[in-house]
């Protein structure tokens, strides 16, 4: 009898869907390491200084790479790179901004809208589909993930 008490018990926990908590201070402190982190980029700031939250071990998937990318170290050398070419963004916008708390982990989704300018200043925009993922360590929300897809605005 035991057996089949604990049985149910461990099949209840798993059939039970995990929800998200609304926490407006969570998602204010979220969304401000995000807005920082944009700041920083427009205002060409090194990498270290854009990367700040991120974690040791931060990945991304991005449409520049056909894998994923593994470490902040390995991230902020690639994006180096890719940046020598005299390009840089005017504007950045997070659209439509929700932020999900399970816990010591949220989950910041977002459309980007942006304005780049070339190295011979030609501006064009981009729009991409952001997620975020940061985990509470040590009382800090650190960044430890981000996915961002490449969108085709729709045709006029």
């Amino acid at each position: 009898m035991r057996t089949l008490i604990v049985s149910f018990i461990a099949v209840a926990m798993v059939a039970v869907p995990a929800n998200a908590a609304e926490d407006p201070k969570v998602a204010a402190e979220v969304m401000a390491i995000a807005r920082a982190q944009i700041a920083a980029s427009i205002a060409q700031k090194p990498f270290s200084e854009r990367m700040v939250a991120a974690t040791e071990d931060y990945t991304i998937f991005t449409p520049a790479a056909p894998t994923r990318i593994d470490g902040k170290a390995n991230i902020m050398s690639i994006n180096t790179a890719n940046n020598m070419d005299g390009g840089k963004q005017l504007h950045n916008e997070l659209l439509n901004p929700k932020v999900q708390v399970y816990g010591d982990t949220a989950i910041l989704t977002y459309n980007s809208y942006s304005i780049n300018q070339d190295k011979n200043g030609r501006t064009s925009p981009s729009n991409q589909k952001v997620t975020r993922v940061y985990v509470r360590q040590s009382g800090a929300w650190r960044n430890v993930h981000g996915h961002f897809s490449t969108t085709t605005p729709p045709a006029n």
